[in-house]
């Protein structure tokens, strides 16, 4: 019998901004971020039981031949702008109260393959995402329905909600449209998905199935990377 990461099925949920994930770290809570370095200088830092998490993340940057070093210059770009808001998201998430961080979905990553009109070549482009649910491939041209809208909303008002200054977090907090969110649907094998530390996990299994619904999958589909 084939178990739950052998179905094939699409997710479906928000891509978000980098732009909006700028203005809410740097504008909302006035973290200084370090996208362009060379290395990211992320606030956040591993806990000492964070092997899952860093053995389900993946492994790292594609590469890309010497002469095109203007399109590897752009891809490295977006990969530390995108590897510094994730950074610094968990550790807002991890400093978060347990009730909040059952109603918060970390966001999960995917690449698109960007041809540039002007370098003449292609290069990886990453984006965040925030799941909402699932559905069988014959769904994936469909618009978002009630459960999306109102899982984007969840996310939207949670993490809204930590940044504690009013005038902030109305002028930097994310906004439930375009062009913060934009509704799309990905197969499953193209989502990257942010592995919870064990006290990440407890505290969601403590939460209930609900929660782990949240991250747009069934619950048995939610704990199968961790029951291997």
């Amino acid at each position: 019998m084939s178990g739950p990461s052998d179905r094939v099925f699409f997710r479906a949920g928000y891509v978000t901004s980098l732009d909006a994930w700028e203005r809410y770290l740097s504008d909302g809570h006035g973290i200084r971020l370090d996208a362009d370095d060379d290395a990211p200088d992320c606030e956040w830092l591993p806990d000492e039981d964070d092997e899952e998490f860093e053995e389900g993340q993946e492994s790292g940057e594609p590469t890309l031949p010497e002469e095109d070093e203007p399109l590897l210059a752009k891809q490295r770009s977006i990969f530390n702008r995108l590897s510094d808001y994730q950074g610094n998201f968990r550790g807002l998430y991890r400093a978060a109260p347990p009730e909040v961080k059952a109603r918060l979905v970390l966001p999960h990553t995917f690449t698109r393959i960007i041809k540039h009109p002007e370098l003449g070549g292609t290069y990886h482009e990453w984006n965040l995402f925030i799941p909402t649910s699932w559905s069988s491939p014959s769904m994936r041209t469909k618009g978002p329905g009630d459960v999306d809208r109102q899982r984007i909303q969840a996310f939207v008002e949670e993490a809204n909600g930590l940044i504690e200054d009013h005038e902030r977090r109305e002028a930097a907090g994310f906004k439930f449209q375009e062009p913060d969110f934009k509704f799309e649907r990905f197969p499953d094998w193209a989502i990257s998905r942010p592995l919870l530390s064990d006290k990440e996990l407890s505290n969601l299994i403590h939460a209930g199935p609900d929660s782990m619904r949240l991250w747009g999958i069934s619950p048995r589909e939610f704990l199968h990377p961790y029951m291997s």
